[in-house]
């Protein structure tokens, strides 16, 4: 199954969504960002140490990749 760490007020969810159209199975597991400074808490930072979201895990590779122009 896939677990989708998601930020509040983060491109996650696209990933979301994307899911969704698919069909596929999938958790969510939610963090809130703080109130005052909008960054990421620590519990997420311990699934990407820049705290970005979406950070999906599971059983099947993801390897984000960069796109340029």
């Amino acid at each position: 199954m896939i677990i989708v760490h998601h930020l509040n007020d983060s491109r996650s969810q696209r990933v979301l969504w994307l899911l969704e159209e698919l069909g596929l199975a999938y958790e969510v597991k939610r963090y809130q960002r703080d109130k005052k400074t909008s960054l990421a808490p620590a519990a997420l930072k311990a699934i990407h140490p820049l705290g970005k979201s979406p950070g999906p895990s599971s059983n099947i590779c993801w390897r984000p990749t960069a796109t340029g122009g």
